[in-house]
């Protein structure tokens, strides 16, 4: 919610000169809670999708996500819960294949 691509930088609030110059850039004040926010969503869904690691399913489709809306903390609009996901790995390529 109210959220800007600045919330994807890597960088602690005291590293001012980026913070500052993202948020008059972007018109949007710098968020540590939304940087949190983006990270602990982006983790889970790498988690999820790549490494097959369900735990991060709560976080992306589960209570985890239904919080954080409840919270007002992010907005979700959620089409589809992929399931069976297969990784199969050949040489230097990896596939992956689910079921919506």
């Amino acid at each position: 919610v109210n959220g800007s691509h600045c919330d994807y930088m890597d960088v602690a609030s005291s590293h001012s000169f980026y913070v500052d110059t993202c948020s008059r850039l972007c018109g949007k004040a710098f968020s540590e809670e939304r940087m949190r926010l983006v990270e602990r969503y982006t983790a889970a869904w790498f988690n999820y999708y790549l490494k097959a690691d369900t735990e991060g399913y709560d976080h992306i489709f589960g209570s985890g996500l239904d919080d954080d809306v409840q919270a007002e903390r992010i907005v979700a609009d959620i089409a589809t819960a992929p399931g069976g996901l297969k990784v199969e790995v050949n040489r230097s390529q990896v596939q992956l294949t689910w079921s919506v």
